[in-house]
């Protein structure tokens, strides 16, 4: 990934999808190839680029703690300025987006075949939140939901045998999860003493 910086006296860099990238003038514009090459020349990052690195210090704390706790493991990736966040059901990714730089979650795709969208692979979550930590708590919950509810009733019986195997596949990687976190919590109860039968 590329970073872009105007001739101008602000040091600061922007990613390609920057709104402030879209608006510099080409002639003016300087490339650098890595965040490291920027900053060794002075230039600090736009924080709307980084908006959701900014969020991941201010809730650093909590959000360990919820991870710990909740079996997730996010990831910030400084290149791109996304989280990717891996739970029991997938995964996730917050991106920053949108005029207004609001933040939204992608959950990965188990189930489309093409790579529509912004952010391909993945589909976005009808859902908007102000924190990093509410976007977590949603996960959490969307993971419970789909322990729940057993596999053979997460969809009715589709027509055509496409439909059907895509479904078919669905309800294994359901199970598959399902089992990977049981034997997650029976190797927690091992190793905390406490056996489960």
């Amino acid at each position: 990934m590329s970073y872009v910086s105007s001739k101008t006296r602000n040091k600061m860099v922007h990613t390609e999808s920057c709104r402030y990238t879209k608006m510099m003038n080409p002639k003016n514009k300087k490339y650098f190839y890595s965040l490291e090459q920027a900053s060794k020349e002075g230039f600090v990052r736009c924080k709307y680029c980084d908006k959701i690195a900014g969020m991941m210090r201010s809730e650093k704390g909590k959000i360990d703690v919820f991870s710990q706790m909740n079996g997730l493991y996010p990831t910030y990736s400084r290149e791109d300025g996304t989280l990717d966040i891996i739970s029991s059901s997938g995964k996730w990714k917050v991106i920053v987006n949108g005029k207004k730089h609001q933040i939204w979650l992608y959950h990965k795709n188990t189930l489309a075949t093409k790579d529509k969208g912004l952010v391909p692979g993945y589909h976005s979550q009808k859902v908007k939140c102000s924190s990093l930590m509410d976007y977590m708590k949603y996960i959490v919950k969307h993971d419970k939901y789909r322990d729940e509810v057993p596999a053979e009733d997460f969809k009715k019986i589709p027509k055509g045998k496409k439909a059907r195997k895509k479904q078919e596949r669905h309800i294994k990687a359901i199970k598959r999860r399902q089992s990977i976190r049981y034997v997650i919590s029976l190797l927690d109860n091992m190793s905390a003493g406490v056996l489960a039968y």
